[in-house]
């Protein structure tokens, strides 16, 4: 029995040779793109894509980067904006320092409190404390850093209603204003802000940096006093948000769901949109916030309740996703990304353990190419090794072994 014993160990040992062979050589991957890399610093990164997203696997285990020479080169995916557990933000008092009212508008000045003697300021969203019960005002935004010229940022709308509020104003970027000016316009009730605060959340600049913004292309079917919507994620995408863009005036409850590996659409979110849209009004909630966003929702289904008004004339479905960035460390010279494999696991490499001081350090942002498809014996199908045979072959060589030692330890001899 030893000599079956070492023909199997060599079957083994064949079959364990070629898994991790497939996981080594580059011929193993079926796609790639290349990676244009400078000089500009140590580290090297890029943004992964919707083509890397949809042809990778899930947990994007089998991504490798690879030099000119066809060796592997250690990296890290990181994802700042999912790393952050914790929000961080910075609010800034202020005084308020000047108001008048000129043609019907309410202008009120506000000078921001440091928090340290001779801080710089640093503030992406302004928020108001209003005592009035109801009311809606179309809001222009300046910032200056003296009270005397006035830059314009924004306008926007504050509201309060029996069912909303809006009583924030998020800025497109973040500003280090010391002073900001807000008006009201056609303010006849003369509206008192009891207090303004200028907020930094460093969360909102990390979540800026790590997501994508793009329209989708969805079906849309009318049933009974419902619209369903149907929206597929082939890219496998980590969709965090879908904005509904209607140039209508509505209010209707909503559920989402997604589709199982059955087929079954089980929910897990529900919730209200609305957009009234007035001369002197306006009032809008369009998007549908996924709180957890994964890219094993292939299909996603919402359903909008009309009851007995109308469908929402629904001009297109805009999406919003998380997006990760690979880093690895780098000269001049190209790179490739590679992907697709299904043999190939998560590699274990040590820049993963220090990735957190490397975040600090300068990288060099590179460009992707388009998707490159190889042809060669790993991704050619009609030469391609088929493991799942060389594993079931292997089943059946060790179960005709376990056999013959069971027939030995019956007392039964080989037969010469």
């Amino acid at each position: 029995m030893k000599k079956y014993g070492i023909f199997f160990t060599m079957i083994i040992s064949l079959f364990l040779h070629s898994v991790s062979f497939a996981q080594t050589d580059v011929e193993g991957w079926r796609y790639y793109k290349e990676i244009d890399a400078n000089d500009k610093s140590e580290y090297k990164t890029f943004f992964l894509d919707k083509e890397i997203y949809r042809h990778a696997k899930n947990d994007l285990g089998d991504i490798r980067i690879s030099n000119e020479k066809n060796e592997f080169i250690p990296y890290y995916i990181y994802n700042e904006y999912l790393s952050q557990k914790e929000e961080i933000k910075i609010k800034y008092q202020s005084n308020e320092i000047l108001s008048f009212i000129k043609e019907n508008n309410q202008y009120t000045d506000f000078k921001i409190i440091p928090l340290k003697e001779h801080e710089d300021l640093l503030g992406n969203q302004l928020t108001f404390d209003i005592n009035q019960a109801r009311f809606m005002k179309n809001v222009t935004v300046y910032g200056g850093h003296d009270d005397k010229k006035w830059d314009f940022i924004k306008n926007d709308y504050l509201y309060r209603t029996d069912t909303a509020e809006k009583l924030n104003i998020s800025l497109d970027e973040s500003y280090k204003y010391d002073y900001y000016r807000i008006v009201f316009l056609n303010d006849i009730e003369n509206t008192n802000i009891k207090a303004l605060n200028l907020v930094f959340d460093q969360k909102k600049v990390i979540y800026e940096s790590y997501q994508k913004e793009e329209n989708v292309d969805f079906k849309e079917a009318l049933e009974g006093r419902n619209t369903t919507i149907l929206i597929e994620n082939k890219d496998r995408l980590k969709i965090n948000n879908i904005k509904i863009n209607s140039e209508d005036d509505y209010k209707r409850d909503y559920t989402i769901s997604y589709r199982d590996k059955d087929g079954e659409f089980r929910m897990f979110g529900n919730g209200e949109i609305y957009q009234i849209s007035l001369k002197n009004f306006h009032i809008e909630e369009n998007n549908i916030h996924i709180d957890e966003p994964t890219n094993i929702l292939d299909t996603l289904k919402i359903q909008i309740h009309n009851q007995d008004n109308k469908p929402i004339n629904i001009e297109d479905i805009a999406i919003r996703y998380y997006t990760d960035k690979v880093v690895f460390k780098g000269t001049k010279g190209k790179y490739k990304i590679l992907f697709n494999n299904k043999l190939a696991t998560r590699p274990d490499y040590d820049i993963e353990s220090y990735k957190n001081y490397i975040e600090k350090e300068e990288q060099e942002i590179c460009k992707l190419s388009t998707l490159y498809q190889q042809q060669n014996k790993a991704t050619d199908e009609q030469k391609k090794i088929n493991y799942k045979w060389m594993l079931n072959i292997m089943i059946i060589m060790i179960s005709i072994g376990m056999i013959l030692l069971i027939i030995k330890k019956s007392g039964f001899k080989d037969v010469e």
